[in-house]
């Protein structure tokens, strides 16, 4: 009874062992799937967080670029709309010119004090407080320009707006706009140049890191690989074990019956010979 079920029980050992054979061989694969996973995941996010990072850098530098550009064009156009407004109120007289210069002056006074306070941080500050006493010096003299014109003098304002004094007045603000408009446009340059540089960096450590985490899934599999080698491996030498346990087994069982058989039949013979 017992012989026979030890192949039964072989088979249980066997099924047992094979599924404790590759629980076992399987847990390391998976925790390094697993982090490899992780590791993924987190590098996608950093790459991504880097690109949105790169690109929200770019976009201010080109609003502050186009600023620029507009900053530029807005107080040389203005500057010379006042200039000409005051000019053409002296000469003619019409009120219209004066309101031109009214409606014009705000304008370029805050396109002004915007482009100081972004040139604070500038070398060159002398030049901003030289080009702002400029303007202010322009502006005074206008107005005493106007103001004569509507008094009926305006052959003294003409003397006011072409006088050497106003031209001084005007080249010093013109050196100053001009230089200090050269000192950002070395800023952006210097800025773009940085920012170039990062970009190059930043596509070089994002290739490495890139690099890593394949050399790290690379490794995973060749991991799997030899886990899945082993286990074929260790199948095989346990399904031979199985086999040869099994081929004893059955030897055994064949002699047990043979056994039995000549066992019934000498307890045959004596009965026979009993009844005899």
């Amino acid at each position: 009874m017992d012989s026979r079920l030890k192949p039964d029980r072989q088979e249980i050992v066997t099924k047992t062992m094979t599924r404790d054979l590759t629980l076992e061989s399987n847990r390391s694969p998976l925790k390094g799937i697993t982090v490899s996973v992780l590791l993924t995941g987190l590098v996608v996010a950093w790459l991504v967080w880097g690109d949105y990072d790169q690109y929200r850098g770019g976009v201010r530098f080109r609003e502050e670029t186009l600023r620029v550009s507009e900053l530029r064009g807005t107080i040389v156009h203005l500057d010379e709309v006042l200039t000409d407004s005051a000019r053409m109120a002296a000469i003619t007289g019409d009120p219209q010119w004066e309101e031109r210069y009214r409606n014009s002056e705000p304008q370029l006074d805050q396109a002004i004090k915007e482009l100081m306070k972004r040139g604070q941080s500038l070398p060159g500050s002398e030049a901003i407080a030289e080009t702002d006493a400029a303007n202010i010096k322009l502006v005074d003299l206008e107005h005493r320009a106007l103001d004569l014109v509507r008094e009926g003098h305006p052959g003294d304002a003409n003397l006011i707006l072409f006088s050497e004094e106003y031209a001084i007045q005007k080249k010093i603000y013109a050196a100053g706009v001009t230089k200090h408009f050269a000192a950002l446009d070395m800023q952006l340059a210097v800025s773009q140049r940085w920012n170039r540089n990062m970009m190059i960096l930043s596509l070089a450590a994002d290739l490495t890191v890139l690099a890593i985490v394949a050399g790290f899934w690379l490794a995973v599999m060749r991991n799997m690989q030899r886990s899945r080698a082993a286990l074929l491996s260790r199948r095989e030498e346990l399904e031979q074990r199985v086999r040869q346990r099994t081929a004893e087994l059955a030897t055994a069982n064949t002699g047990l019956t043979l056994e039995v058989q000549e066992r019934k039949q000498v307890e045959a013979a004596l009965r026979a010979s009993e009844e005899r």
